[in-house]
């Protein structure tokens, strides 16, 4: 409609929906981002990166600090640190 040329001009088009992102990541409900990001769900409001278990730590968009891939890679940095410093 605002430029009608475009079109001619697309080589791929991408789309994905909370079932997309479900099946590639079985995330709950597509959830791309982990928990909601809201004041009450962030920091050490997230999942630990420790648990009750032996040797089983957590990490990614569920846990602390939170989605993006920025955040993830700190993550999984802060509990490779973890294991490396135990």
């Amino acid at each position: 409609k605002f430029v009608p040329e475009i079109l001619d001009h697309i080589e791929v088009i991408d789309a994905a929906t909370p079932k997309t992102v479900y099946r590639y990541t079985l995330n709950s409900k597509g959830a791309a981002y982990g928990w909601a990001v809201t004041v009450d769900q962030t920091w050490s409001n997230r999942l630990s990166h420790t648990t009750p278990f032996k040797n089983l730590f957590l990490t990614g968009h569920w846990t602390n600090p939170g989605p993006g891939i920025c955040a993830v890679v700190s993550s999984g940095w802060r509990v490779a640190n973890m294991i490396l410093n135990n």
